[in-house]
C-alpha cells in the first residue's frame, strides 16, 4: 500500500494516490508519528505533544481513538504498531513529502553544477506554502525546513550562476530576495549578474571555451549568422543544393533562404551558379540525377553527403554542406551518421579554404531537416566533439562560433550548456587548459 503524507503546505495524506480525509486530532496524531520517522512514540508523548495538556488517567483513551480512526480509514492496521504504552508508523510503508524534500536538497547540495539544477528545482517543486502549517507543536521543525528552503534556493542561484545561466539566476536571487532570505551579499551577486547580463546582451555572447593547446576556442552566441562578419559562414544544403526560396523548394525563413536574400539579393539563380562552379572546380561530380518528372521542382542533380561547395563572399568563405537528402516530394532528410560525416568534410574544407579565421555555424539538423530524436543538446554535441577531434590533429580555425536564433536560448539553454559541461575537457598531455567566461 502506498501512502504519502504531505506537510509541505495544506496537511493531507494519500493513499494510492488518492486523498484520504481525516479528523483534525486524527491528522495531527498521524503527523506526531510520522515525524518520528519509524521509532517509537510514547501514549503520553503524543498526548502531550498533541493535545498540549498533562497526561491523565483519559489519556490512553484520547490516543487509542485517534489511533483506532488511522488504521480505519488509511487502512495502515499491520504499518501502525502497538508496542508497549506506545506506537509507531513502520518507516518502510509510508513516505512524507518533507523527507524527500529534505532528501534531494542535501543531494543537490553535493552534486555538480548541472546536476545540483535539475535535482534542487525537484526539490523546491515539492514546496506547497508553510511547511507543517496549524501544527503548533512542530514549529521548531518547520523553522528547519524554512532554512533548508532557503539553502536550496541559494545553492540553485550560485548553480546557474556557474554555469553562465544568468538569467535563470538572476530570477532565482530576485525570488529569494521577495521571500526575505536573501542577504547583502546575494544582493550584490546580483548587480554583478545583472551587469554581465546587459554585457552579455551587447556583444551576444552566451558561453565561450577555450583551449590555448589547441589554439582555439568555442562559443555559443544568440544573434545572426549572415551579422558574422568576422567569420567564415556554414550554411546547411540537401544533396540537391536546391537554391529557389519560394517556400514550396526552400523555406525563406531557412538560413538557405536567408543565404538567398542577405548575400545574393534574393538571385537564386546566380547562387546556383556558384554552387555548381565550385562543385566543378574540386572535380566533385554528382552520383545520380533525377529526370524532371521525378522532381517537377528544384535542381535534379544529386552529390554525396557531405559534399562543401565553398563560395566567395567579399573576404570570407561561405561553407554550403550537404548534410541531409531532399526527396522528390521536397523533404529533406537526415540523420546524426549523415551529419557526423558531413561535418568531417566541412573541416577538410575549412583547413583548405578557411585561412584559420572563425567558423560560424547555426545549429544544423535542428531546422526543417530536422533529425529524428536529436535534442538540441544532442546536436552542439555532435558538433563541438567533431570539431575537438579533428581540432586535436591540426589547428584549422581560431573559434568554432554556433550562432542561434533570438528567442531560442531559453528554450534550449538548459540542453545545450549540459552538452558543453559534459564534454571531455581540452587537454594537453593531461593537462586540463580549459577556460570559461
Amino acid at each position: 500500500m502506498s501512502i504519502l503524507v504531505k506537510m509541505l503546505g495544506r496537511l493531507r495524506v494519500e493513499v494510492e494516490g488518492r486523498e484520504v480525509g481525516l479528523p483534525p486530532k486524527a491528522m495531527e496524531v498521524l503527523a506526531c508519528l510520522v515525524l518520528a520517522e519509524g521509532e517509537s512514540v510514547m501514549t503520553k508523548d503524543i498526548f502531550r505533544t498533541v493535545w498540549s495538556g498533562r497526561p491523565d488517567n483519559g489519556l490512553y483513551t484520547v490516543v487509542h481513538q485517534r489511533i483506532r480512526e488511522l488504521r480505519q480509514e488509511l487502512g495502515v492496521r499491520d504499518s501502525l504498531v502497538t508496542e508497549d504504552r506506545s506506537y509507531r508508523l513502520r518507516r518502510d510503508d509510508y513516505d512524507a513529502d518533507v523527507f524527500q524534500f529534505r532528501d534531494l536538497v542535501h543531494e543537490g547540495l553535493r552534486a555538480a553544477p548541472m546536476d545540483a539544477i535539475d535535482v534542487l528545482t525537484r526539490a523546491l517543486a515539492l514546496w506547497g506554502g508553510p511547511p507543517l502549517r496549524d501544527l503548533s507543536f512542530a514549529t521548531a521543525t518547520a523553522r528547519g525546513l524554512e532554512e533548508l528552503r532557503a539553502g536550496a534556493g541559494q545553492a540553485l542561484f550560485r548553480s546557474y550562476a556557474e554555469l553562465n545561466m544568468i538569467e535563470r539566476a538572476i530570477e532565482v536571487g530576485e525570488g529569494l530576495l521577495i521571500q526575505g532570505v536573501g542577504s547583502a551579499e546575494l544582493a550584490e551577486d546580483l548587480d554583478r549578474l545583472r551587469e554581465r547580463l546587459r554585457s552579455s546582451r551587447r556583444t551576444g555572447q552566451v558561453l565561450r571555451r577555450e583551449s590555448a593547446a589547441l589554439q582555439t576556442s568555442i562559443t555559443v552566441v544568440v544573434g545572426d549568422l549572415f551579422e558574422q562578419h568576422d567569420a567564415n559562414l556554414v550554411v546547411g544544403f540537401s544533396d540537391t543544393f536546391d537554391t529557389v526560396a519560394d517556400g514550396v523548394v526552400i523555406s525563406a525563413q531557412s538560413v538557405q533562404g536567408q543565404l538567398v536574400d542577405r548575400l545574393y539579393g534574393g538571385d537564386a539563380p546566380r547562387l546556383g551558379r556558384e554552387i555548381s562552379a565550385a562543385l566543378r572546380r574540386k572535380r566533385i561530380s554528382p552520383v545520380a540525377e533525377e529526370s524532371r518528372q521525378a522532381k517537377p521542382h528544384g535542381r535534379r542533380k544529386r552529390y554525396p553527403i557531405g559534399t562543401v561547395a565553398t563560395l566567395r563572399a567579399g573576404n570570407r568563405c561561405v561553407f554550403a554542406v550537404a548534410y541531409s537528402r531532399m526527396t522528390n516530394d521536397l523533404l529533406a532528410e537526415s540523420d546524426l551518421a549523415g551529419l557526423g560525416h558531413s561535418l568531417d568534410r566541412l573541416w577538410d574544407a575549412a583547413r583548405l579554404d578557411g585561412q584559420l579565421r572563425p567558423l560560424a555555424i547555426p545549429l544544423v539538423g535542428s531546422g526543417l531537416a530536422r533529425i529524428p530524436d536529436a535534442t538540441p543538446g544532442a546536436l552542439l554535441r555532435l558538433i563541438v566533439q567533431s570539431y575537438v577531434a579533428r581540432a586535436e590533429q591540426q589547428p584549422f580555425s581560431t573559434e568554432l562560433r554556433i550562432v542561434l536564433r533570438q528567442g531560442a536560448l531559453e528554450r534550449i539553454a538548459l540542453d545545450l550548456i549540459r552538452s558543453l559541461t559534459d564534454l571531455p575537457e581540452f587537454t594537453n598531455g593531461g593537462r586540463s587548459d580549459v577556460r570559461w567566461s
